[in-house]
């Protein structure tokens, strides 16, 4: 059994939060794992959703560099004594200067998981200098999240052979029947077919133009119907798209949910038309629904969707590109074996079981 621990900034409910929660829990099964959130975490978190067999730890962290952090962070470290740190997303800042300063222990092995394109993942030339020093130096080392993840940390390193490439993954999460049907009775009239857009409101997640999309005529005419699940990250955005709905009777925007399976098992499509994306969890789920995703082949994305294979993929990120895209899907004779594949994409690939599995053997090494 190891002494694992994981260091993220916070239990905020976003794609790379729900991986290293649910990636804690199933780690937690035959180990010992401290889940160490920098931020403390209000109600809207993951917070609930962490088993009781994983320890949470939250370090108080104020905005900004936080000294005080950096030093409990660090203390926490040689109080725990683990056998694996894996830090998350920009809380390796915080646990750095300890690996930079204890170069010669060999008792704890550092990991760091890149969850976007590399030069989205950090936030400064000193950033970049500080952890490229560190891969470099193999005092930590990189977890990437899918081929593409891989290339785009070579590529923006110049290191090459240094990363551990491992798919995210995600448990399969039963809906209820009862608010499947539901959900099917409010939204679904004869002849229409359901599309959700699982995401926060976000210009990265593109959803402007996917609502134009579905203000076509010949998309109204195909009786497609637009629901956006997410909260609003970014509301002069949203206030746009509000206007662009105006009385619009086939798009809706729901907002944030805690049961988005239920709406993934309603729904004959996801669809995701993102700028740019590491390995998004929201489309695992929609893969092990078996709701067909329409996706861009951005980040990891490329990687998980082959077009017309389980899945269809956005030429580009216009509303027409979009709306070309949803009615190829519309029109596809062969949507009964995209959605069968799909749901063995999940379960060959992205299920948590086989994602933990993974980094156990990379902690291993």
């Amino acid at each position: 059994m190891a002494k694992i621990m994981h260091v993220i900034p916070s239990l905020s409910r976003g794609g790379a939060e729900r991986f290293v929660v649910d990636l804690c829990n199933e780690l937690a099964k035959t180990n010992e794992v401290y889940l160490v959130s920098l931020f403390d975490n209000n109600k809207d978190s993951f917070k609930d959703e962490v088993s009781e067999n994983v320890q949470v730890i939250s370090i108080g962290k104020k905005s900004g560099f936080d000294m005080k952090t950096l030093l409990r962070t660090l203390r926490l470290i040689n109080n725990v004594k683990p056998d694996i740190v894996n830090s998350h997303i920009n809380a390796l800042e915080y646990i750095l200067f300890y690996r930079l300063f204890k170069v010669k222990s060999k008792t704890i092995k550092f990991f760091h998981t890149i969850h976007n394109e590399a030069n989205k993942d950090v936030a400064n030339f000193l950033a970049f200098f500080l952890r490229k020093k560190l891969f470099s130096s193999k005092l930590v080392i990189p977890i990437t999240i899918s081929k593409t993840m891989s290339k785009s940390f070579e590529e923006f390193y110049d290191l090459f052979g240094y990363d551990i490439q491992i798919d995210n993954g995600r448990p399969y999460r039963q809906f209820d029947k009862t608010k499947r049907d539901a959900i099917k009775a409010k939204y679904k009239g004869n002849g229409q077919q359901l599309f959700v857009n699982v995401a926060r409101i976000d210009a990265q997640k593109n959803q402007l133009n996917l609502v134009k999309a579905f203000k076509s005529k010949c998309l109204r005419m195909k009786g497609a119907v637009l629901l956006v699940l997410g909260d609003v990250r970014d509301k002069d955005l949203y206030n746009e798209i509000l206007t662009e709905t105006q009385g619009e009777c086939n798009i809706h925007l729901v907002g944030g949910v805690s049961n988005v399976e239920d709406y993934l098992a309603a729904c004959d499509a996801f669809i995701l038309p993102s700028i740019f994306e590491g390995m998004p969890i929201s489309l695992i789920e929609a893969l092990s629904h078996g709701c067909v995703p329409i996706c861009t082949p951005v980040g990891g994305v490329a990687d998980m969707i082959e077009d017309k294979i389980n899945g269809f993929l956005i030429s580009g990120t216009s509303a027409e590109d979009i709306s070309n895209a949803i009615l190829s899907y519309i029109d596809s004779e062969n949507i009964n074996l995209i959605r069968y594949n799909a749901r063995e994409s999940f379960h060959s690939r992205y299920d948590i079981e086989t994602t933990s599995l993974n980094y156990l053997d990379a902690y291993a090494t």
